[in-house]
């Protein structure tokens, strides 16, 4: 019975009795096989081609074959397919996106923005997990909030950040209210309310002085 052999591909005569356990046509070529590497069939372009014993497994001749395979094996025909992105609703804004399935049990927002929102309003106040009976006072949240970071910046950029008393350029700068903050809540956060004062006409405003250290004395 005519066989072609594994390794060097020359045809050789066998008993039929054997053919089916026979691949090689001398023990020249049963060496290489077992000791050193194999003749293979690429299974994009079909060429016959050999791989050493630290490569037997390989199914591709080259890397443009290996590429051109995983090009077009996408998607469903992939073997590492779960089934795609899935469609989810995001809790803010109710627009739809899509997510890999390795994230849907995280996934609550199309953006960081959305994010950013949904967690600003819901641990804000009694939602926030540091509550403790709103004992911070009024006046304290106001300062510390971004509206009011947001009306010195503006005033500081109105003023392009010159004390309008002495007329520093820059450092130590505050913004004084007109109106002052206690007796005029309704002119808080009014731009033309503010005017922007170095630390030291700051203080001597508020009948206040300032030692060596920095440090305001009463």
């Amino acid at each position: 019975m005519k066989l072609n052999c594994q390794i060097c591909g020359k045809g050789y005569i066998h008993s039929p009795a054997r053919s089916a356990n026979s691949k090689y046509c001398s023990n020249e070529c049963f060496r290489v096989a077992k000791y050193t590497g194999r003749f293979v069939k690429c299974l994009e372009c079909n060429k016959d081609f050999y791989i050493p014993k630290n490569r037997l497994g390989a199914n591709y001749c080259s890397v443009d074959c290996y590429n051109k395979n995983r090009k077009r094996i996408t998607g469903a025909e992939h073997g590492n397919w779960k089934g795609g992105n899935k469609s989810l609703v995001c809790r803010v804004c109710g627009r739809e996106y899509l997510i890999p399935r390795k994230r849907i049990a995280k996934s609550k927002y199309c953006s960081p923005e959305c994010r950013s929102v949904d967690l600003k309003t819901r641990y804000k106040g009694a939602g926030s997990p540091a509550w403790r009976g709103g004992k911070t006072p009024s006046n304290i949240l106001i300062r510390n909030s971004t509206d009011y970071a947001k009306w010195r910046d503006d005033v500081f950029a109105r003023d392009k950040w010159i004390c309008q008393d002495c007329g520093q350029v820059g450092g130590k700068l505050h913004v004084h209210h007109v109106f002052n903050f206690a007796d005029f809540p309704e002119h808080r956060l009014d731009i033309w309310n503010g005017i922007t004062l170095c630390e030291e006409c700051h203080s001597l405003l508020h009948g206040r002085t300032i030692n060596s250290f920095g440090n305001k004395r009463s």
